[in-house]
């Protein structure tokens, strides 16, 4: 159970904190309140339950919410001062703060992306690699989306960029581009502009070369992931949500209540623990940490079933479930 608070004075200091309720004993927290103090900058105060981290003005640094992820599951108060317009809070579901999110890519799994993370508050930027051809277009997409501008009207807290631009505003990047352009994306996006941040790659390598279904221009012994993270060595790339539709990326809640699974891969832990607080702000409830990139492999392979899946089941409204 959690105690939460999202703006204003709490005390009369001006912090801005949240408690959980005392679930693991004194030993267990203290060792996390010294593992907070100690490698993960915060600061001691008084009280044996309580770190403090100092919430530079321009925001709380992302390597920070994975620890604040870590040291509040442990039963630690995570304080920092307050600020103005300040969004910060942690849940059991997860962690959300006020963040700069690129979205690369403007089709439905874009949209459905940058759509959801407004919602929950984020300061979103949309990429796309001609901004003005992209306002232009007055017809709906194959899939019968409607055209972006028209999109955009209907979510005006949402904000169209060049690649690069959106790269540069976002603290997180989402690759949302088609597998088959993805690295040329990120290369427009910018390598200055990925590095050292967290870089979430949805996109599957998706070769319709030869016809429906398509078949994977990547797999066995390499993934799309994997090359995204050798060709951009400074992005910390966390590959997740490739299994599941645009909607359900975002609103697991619509199928099962959410009782299905997501996956995530990486290397970098804390970069995972951002990605994994997100998920759980959207509504997943099973996330499975697969382990580092080179795993993308499995939730790439996973396509081809998908695919089959979908065609057998007239619907790609589905996910898996692991029971374990």
């Amino acid at each position: 159970m959690v105690h939460e608070q999202t703006g204003g004075r709490s005390g009369d200091d001006g912090r801005l904190g949240v408690r959980l309720h005392d679930t693991l004993g004194e030993a267990a927290v203290q060792e996390q309140r010294e593992l907070a103090c100690e490698q993960l900058g915060f600061a001691r105060t008084g009280s044996p339950r309580e770190v403090r981290h100092p919430g530079a003005r321009d925001g709380l640094g992302l390597d920070a919410v994975g620890a604040l992820v870590a040291v509040a599951a442990a039963g630690v108060v995570v304080v920092r001062a307050a600020q103005a317009e300040s969004k910060m809070y942690l849940t059991q579901r997860g962690s959300r703060i006020a963040m700069r999110v690129a979205v690369l890519g403007t089709g439905m799994v874009g949209r459905a992306l940058a759509g959801r993370l407004a919602d929950l508050g984020h300061d979103v930027v949309m990429g796309t690699r001609d901004v003005a051809e992209t306002l232009a277009r007055t017809s709906p997409d194959g899939m019968g989306n409607p055209p972006l501008p028209t999109w955009l009207a209907g979510r005006p807290q949402v904000k169209l960029d060049s690649l690069a631009a959106a790269a540069a505003h976002g603290e997180i990047v989402v690759n949302a581009t088609s597998g088959g352009h993805s690295i040329d994306a990120l290369v427009a996006a910018g390598a200055q502009n990925l590095a050292g941040k967290v870089l979430i790659d949805i996109a599957n390598p998706l070769d319709f070369s030869h016809g429906m279904p398509p078949t994977l221009f990547v797999k066995d012994t390499y993934s799309l992931g994997e090359q995204i993270q050798a060709d951009f060595p400074d992005a910390r790339v966390v590959k997740t949500l490739n299994t599941l539709n645009a909607n359900l990326m975002v609103n697991p809640r619509e199928l099962a209540d959410g009782d299905h699974s997501v996956f995530v891969s990486g290397n970098d832990p804390a970069a995972k623990a951002i990605v994994i607080g997100l998920l759980r702000d959207f509504g997943h409830t099973d996330v499975i940490d697969l382990g580092d990139i080179t795993t993308a492999r499995g939730s790439e392979m996973y396509l081809p079933i998908w695919l089959r899946l979908m065609g057998a089941l007239g619907s790609s409204a589905f996910n898996v479930k692991v029971v374990r």
